[in-house]
């Protein structure tokens, strides 16, 4: 059967392997709890509230206190003188061996009511099996065992004399039912549906009954079990807390109010309180593993629990709050069971590392905090310096406590954490100290806990880390210019920033070109380009100094010439602009005013006019420092007119005729004729000759192309060739045409030629 209650069943050591719940096994056996008491590592001293006692012992090296009626009588089991162990009575400082039912044969005292009457187990008077025993005024008896049966252990007794506790047969390995013994009869308590054994450890004045019913383990399972309350035949399961699988109850005071513990192998344990039908977990220690073993009245409860060393220690929950018990020197306690005036019972490691019963009659809680050590790193720096304070505080007090610990000057704070630790824990805590903007000097450095409400001892809460001492940064300087980049002539912005050294600052400028200014803030424009090296000097008024350099790209002054494709064209023709700079910084942007209220961005750019006449066409480019140049052209846009003319209209086959065409406007020269006589014959030129083979009206026509590529076609009259000949063109007349034609022709040719030169020398100057 596994060791969950705090007054262990007795049973064949075969079985006590079983997973212990407890976690601190107490047997009967003397070579049990003698091997106990060895094991234990180390004393440590430990503080409580109030005081402990020693019970002692019956002449043994080991004794544990399990019960305490409301008249301090104490019951438990001692370690003899004479190799066994024996129930005890303890009282008023006096350990009363209660003896056994076998001359040699061992016995536990396990719980006592008000009357005196103490119960337990005791091997019988054949001492062949462990039974359980009730004791009064001195006599010890035998309370047998449920039908079939063979062993029993009584745990608790109330007031009226109604025993609980269990029976079982050594053939199930000592597992049975739990049981209430009243007036000579023994009942048994059953099982809740899906276990198979029990065992009832507590009872009230009012009958009813805690326990718990298990499965044990079973190869790789693990026991199960379930907390029950029996009332009036009824046996309830109890549940769990929130997340676990198992529970045992261990006591119920007089308003039904239940404690026990809660888990699983994963869970691990908890102990709960069972108000109403609300289970409550009571919380630890430190460390996760916690077991209520009894509940006054008044509510209050004990048991033991892992503390931030994950050591047992024995516990006082009142109203929320854990107290820890301590011990008698040792590392580990226990409490078991607690009266009506708040006296406790339970075990104890001494100093020596022995377990002994042990009595707390606690008094208020101790609230005290402590700072044990501190530091601080660097020792010096320049103001900014980041400074690490470090220490360790303590909880000195008896229950966990949720408080502040405070790194400061002697004049201001410098940080505070907020932490809570269990009775008896510690903990390294670190604070950063960022400078900037404290003024230079020495400053000495503590660490403290803030002191809690009603906390004594105050003395120990400060702890002096250390003086740190805090000199001024050395002043810095930083120029900058906007923009880094610009061209001849343009104004630069220059800023230089002072910071750190003592205010106030001196301002000294070279600009890299000969010239300076001797502010904060300034403007200055280049005349000649080149990277520019300029310093900004910044002297402090402890005549500290500090410079900064920049580098400035200075370009040439941006330029511009631009061309256009042809300066002269017909209306309708594409025109290509184009424009190319020189200088300047940066992305260069151009942007187009064709005359005719059109406009255009880029280069090149293209642009066609609907109407005849001169436009005046301008340019500007501008670039990222924001400099800009600008140029301009004229454009001439005229229409293309073709004359012809030809010097017969009627003739006779054979007869040659000459044809004549002048073309100007549009683009202008050159321009290429293409003639069309109207018979399938073709010719180029300003002047052709033809003659028509046969007689017809023929419709010549020639086509002119200017060179932009734009054409005009102009039809001539209508040639009439037939024999004999009616009419003919005076041959003198025709010559004075010809040579007037050709003389306007080459006028025209001229004017034009010399126009686009100019116009093109003109724009390439740029404006």
């Amino acid at each position: 059967m596994p060791q969950v209650s705090k007054r262990p069943p007795r049973l064949d050591p075969r079985v006590r392997g079983t997973r212990e719940r407890g976690r601190h096994v107490r047997c009967s056996a003397l070579a049990l709890l003698i091997g106990l008491a060895a094991i234990l590592a180390l004393p440590q001293a430990s503080s409580a509230s109030g005081t402990l006692t020693d019970l002692g012992t019956l002449g043994g090296d080991v004794s544990i206190a399990y019960g305490i009626n409301n008249a301090g009588q104490v019951v438990g089991t001692s370690a003899t003188d004479n190799g066994t162990s024996h129930a005890f009575l303890w009282f008023n400082g006096t350990m009363t061996d209660l003896g056994s039912l076998g001359p040699f044969g061992n016995s536990e005292g396990l719980a006592i009511n008000d009357a005196g009457q103490v119960v337990g187990g005791t091997l019988d008077a054949n001492g062949s099996a462990f039974h359980a025993f009730l004791w009064e005024n001195g006599t010890m008896r035998d309370l047998g065992t449920l039908p079939g049966d063979d062993v029993s252990q009584a745990q608790d007794v109330n007031e009226a004399g109604q025993v609980v506790g269990f029976s079982g047969n050594t053939s199930t390995a000592g597992f049975g039912h739990g049981f209430v013994w009243s007036n000579g009869t023994m009942t048994d308590l059953g099982v809740l549906p899906g276990y198979n054994f029990s065992i009832a450890l507590g009872i009230n004045n009012a009958s009813q009954v805690v326990g718990y019913s298990f499965n044990p383990a079973n190869g790789s399972a693990p026991m199960a079990s379930r907390a029950f309350l029996w009332d009036n035949g009824t046996m309830t399961d109890l549940g769990t807390l929130p997340g676990a699988n198992d529970s045992a109850a261990f006591d119920i005071n007089g308003a039904g109010a239940v404690v026990g513990n809660s888990g699983d192998e994963t869970f691990g344990d908890h102990g709960f309180v069972l108000v109403n039908g609300t289970m409550t977990d009571l919380g630890d220690l430190g460390q996760p593993g916690t077991f209520a073993q009894g509940i006054d009245d008044a509510g209050q409860i004990v048991g033991r629990s892992h503390n931030f060393e994950s050591r047992d220690h024995a516990f006082l929950w009142e109203n929320g709050t854990m107290r820890d018990l301590g011990t008698l020197g040792g590392e580990t306690s226990a409490a078991y069971d607690i009266n009506s005036t708040g006296t406790v019972v339970g075990q104890s490691d001494t100093a020596n590392g022995f377990m002994h019963a042990v009595l707390w009659m606690p008094g208020p809680p101790i609230h005290d905090t402590a700072t044990l050590t501190a530091h601080v790193t660097p020792t010096s720096g320049v103001n900014g310096t980041l400074f690490t304070i470090s220490g360790t505080v303590q909880n000195q007090g008896t229950q966990t406590e949720t408080f502040q610990a405070q790194a400061a000057t002697d004049s201001f704070p410098v940080g505070i954490i907020s932490l809570t630790l269990p009775p008896g824990a510690s903990r390294e805590l670190s604070f950063v100290w960022n400078t900037t903007g404290v003024s230079p000097g020495p400053y000495p450095l503590l660490m403290k806990t803030i002191p809690l409400p009603g906390e004594q001892n105050i003395a120990d809460n400060v702890y002096p880390a250390g003086t740190v001492i805090i000199s001024p940064r050395p002043v810095v300087a930083e120029a900058s210019a906007e923009p880094l980049s610009t061209d001849v002539g343009l104004t630069l912005s220059f800023r230089c920033q002072a910071t750190d050294g003592t205010p106030p600052y001196h301002f000294a400028w070279d600009f890299g070109d000969g010239a300076s200014a001797s502010s904060a803030t300034a403007v200055h424009a280049y005349a000649k380009p080149g990277s520019k090296i300029v310093m900004c000097t910044v002297t402090d008024s402890l005549n500290q100094k500090a410079s900064s350099v920049i580098a400035v790209s200075v370009a040439p002054a941006l330029s511009l010439i631009a061309t256009v494709n042809r300066i002269a064209a017909a209306p309708g023709t594409t025109l290509t602009f184009s424009a190319l700079t020189t200088g300047g910084t940066g992305t260069i942007t151009y942007t187009w005013k064709f005359g005719d209220d059109a406009s255009g961005d880029g280069t090149p750019a293209t642009h066609s006019y609907t109407a005849a006449g001169q436009y005046a066409v301008s340019v500007t480019a501008g670039d990222e420092a924001g400099g800009s140049a600008s140029t301009s052209m004229i454009v001439t846009i005229a229409d293309l007119v073709v004359t012809a003319t030809p010097s017969l209209t009627e003739a006779a086959p054979g007869a040659t005729i000459t044809f004549i065409s002048v073309a100007s406007g549009g683009a202008g020269s050159p321009y290429m004729y293409s003639w069309d006589f109207g018979d399938g014959k073709k010719a180029t030129g300003p002047i052709a000759t033809h003659s028509y083979a046969t007689e017809g009206s023929y419709n010549p026509a020639v086509t002119v192309i200017d060179g932009s590529g734009t054409s005009h076609t102009t039809v001539l009259p209508t040639i009439v060739v037939q024999n004999p000949i009616t009419t003919s063109a005076t041959p003198p007349y025709f010559a004075v045409g010809l040579g007037a034609a050709i003389i306007v022709a080459a006028g025209v040719a001229i004017v034009l030629t010399v126009r686009r030169r100019r116009h093109r020398k003109a724009f390439r100057r740029g404006r």
